[in-house]
This record gives C-alpha cells, sequence and structure tokens, in this order.
C-alpha cells in the first residue's frame, strides 16, 4: 500500500470516527473519537437525573406529539438515550422526520445499528440531510463504504460539506478515485479544511501532483493534522522539499510537535543542525519518543565538531 492509500484509509477512519449529529447541527469540523466505533454520550448536567420527570412528558403522553419530540431531546441533552427512545419513537411514528432521524442517533448510541440503520433511511428520505449524513457515518462505521455513498451523496446533494466529505471517503476506499476528487472539491471549496487533506490524497492516486500540492497546502495552512506530512512527503518525492519549509515552520510554531519532529528531520537532511535542535526540543519536550533520540543524536554530532 502506497503513502497516498495509506492516507486515505487513515482519512476515513477518521471519518468514521466523527461524532454523530442530531437534527440541525453544524458539519464536523474535523475528526471525533479515537475509536470508530464508540459514539460518546454526554454526562447528564448537574442535577439532572434520567428519572427526574420532565415536565414536557405529560403534553406527550395526552397525545401532543411535538412535546414528544421535545420530550426526547430533553432526555438526550442529559445523556439518557435510552429514556428518549420512547418519546422520540412516538414523535416519529407520527411523521415527525425529525424525530425518526433522532430516534436514529440514540438507537445508535445504544449499540442498535440495524435499527439505527433503519431510522436514519426513513429521516433521510425524508430530506433530513443530518439524518443521512450519519447514516452514511454508520455505514463506514461497519465497513460498508458501497451502501454508504448514497446517503453521502444525498446530503452531499444538499450542500452538506460534511457528507461531501464523507462521500469522498467512501469513495477513496472504493478506489473511485475520480469521483472522490470532485466529492472532496466541493467540501474544500466550502472551507471544510479537512476535505481539502482529501482533494491532496485523491489527486496523488490520480498522478495530479500539482493538485495534491496545492490542496495540502492549503490544508496545512488551515492547521489540518495529516496535512503538513502529507505536504512534506509528497514534495520530497517531487525533489522539492525546500517548498515545504514555510508551511511546516509555521505549524510548529502553532503548537503542532508532529510537525516539529518532521521540520527536525529536514533541518538534518539540509544540514541545519542548530535549527534542528531547537525544532526536534520542542517535540521532545512533548514526551514524542523519537524526536528525543532524533535529539540525542544532533546533541551528540554537535558536541563532536
Amino acid at each position: 500500500m502506497n503513502a497516498a492509500m495509506r492516507r486515505g484509509t487513515i482519512l476515513v477512519a477518521a471519518l468514521a470516527a466523527t461524532a454523530l449529529l442530531g437534527a440541525g447541527c453544524p458539519p464536523p469540523a474535523g475528526p471525533g473519537p479515537d475509536d470508530p466505533t464508540d459514539v460518546v454520550v454526554p454526562p447528564p448536567p448537574p442535577g439532572a437525573a434520567c428519572t427526574d420527570p420532565v415536565l414536557e412528558q405529560f403534553g406527550c403522553d395526552n397525545g401532543q406529539m411535538q412535546w414528544c419530540h421535545k420530550t426526547g431531546d430533553i432526555f438526550h441533552e442529559r445523556g439518557c438515550p435510552a429514556e428518549a427512545e420512547i418519546p422520540y419513537r412516538r414523535a416519529c411514528d407520527a411523521g415527525d422526520l425529525g424525530a425518526c432521524g433522532s430516534l436514529g442517533l440514540v438507537l445508535h448510541e445504544l449499540g442498535r445499528g440495524p435499527e439505527a440503520d433503519v431510522m436514519y433511511g426513513r429521516a433521510c428520505e425524508g430530506g433530513d440531510v443530518m439524518a443521512c449524513r450519519n447514516r452514511g457515518l454508520l455505514l463506514i462505521g461497519a465497513a460498508r463504504y458501497e451502501d454508504a455513498v448514497a446517503p453521502f451523496r444525498h446530503g452531499c446533494e444538499q450542500s452538506d460539506a460534511g457528507s461531501c466529505r464523507g462521500l469522498g471517503g467512501a469513495l477513496l476506499q472504493l478506489n473511485r478515485n475520480d469521483e472522490a476528487l470532485a466529492a472532496f472539491r466541493s467540501a474544500c471549496d466550502a472551507e471544510d479544511i479537512p476535505s481539502c487533506t482529501g482533494v491532496g490524497i485523491a489527486a496523488e492516486r490520480l498522478g495530479q501532483n500539482d493538485v495534491a500540492v496545492e490542496a495540502y497546502r492549503k490544508a496545512c495552512e488551515g492547521a489540518e493534522p495529516t496535512a503538513c506530512s502529507a505536504l512534506l512527503a509528497l514534495l520530497r518525492n517531487l525533489g522539492r522539499t525546500e517548498e515545504a519549509e514555510p508551511m511546516l515552520r509555521q505549524a510548529c510554531d502553532t503548537g503542532d510537535r508532529a510537525i516539529c519532529e518532521e521540520l527536525g528531520n529536514y533541518y538534518i537532511a539540509a544540514g541545519r543542525r542548530d535549527e534542528a535542535i531547537v525544532a526536534l526540543k520542542s517535540a521532545c519536550d512533548a514526551a514524542r519518543a523519537t524526536a528525543c533520540t532524533a535529539l540525542a543524536l544532533a546533541y551528540r554530532e554537535a558536541g563532536d565538531e
């Protein structure tokens, strides 16, 4: 597997790990939890427990479905997905597609993926863009990349940048790189910076190196964590390593210690040992073991002169 293929796999893993969204939430800013199968449920706010009564429940019990949706929202905000399920289901069964999407979310949090898929699908088909994206993320998390294409595409066609990013990730896994490039580009053009990294990966696979360089450059300047390393690797392969230095230095200066290590190694290769020591020390101070090893070697070589 070449470098661009590996980066594509990592990007898709990050997409699968993106925190799931309820209806009306904005597009994700970037990767979420480390475990792509784990959905993070917020803890209940102080003083509110899953067993505490909800005033809106009375309206729901009297057949006022708008209060069922609100009751589900309150329980979900408390971090009580099991308690949110029944009111959301009642509202969904009454035709509230937003509640169907929210029901899908709590079912996903409860580990009931097949049921969540059905609810997401119902809401997505009814025009709930967030449900389309969440369904795609659920399917990517299950490595069902072909199945994830349709809901992501539906959301992307509704100008949801997060869905376009997900679509690009699924298409990368299917090696449909031309389509992936188009999906990522639409999101990158909408300033979804992680998608700019996706543009770089897809373009690199297609041999469009100048396109990849510019996309990685934009993502690196936007502080997207993997883009600077990808840019350096590509420019090194193209014999244009010096072009990466300004962006690596900027990323290091803004606190990206992994990039400080990359920058230090670049300086070592260029024979600029004093600058390498400064960059590697920043990375070593952040407990990056390989940077500490490189730093020790740089100190030893400096002392031998």
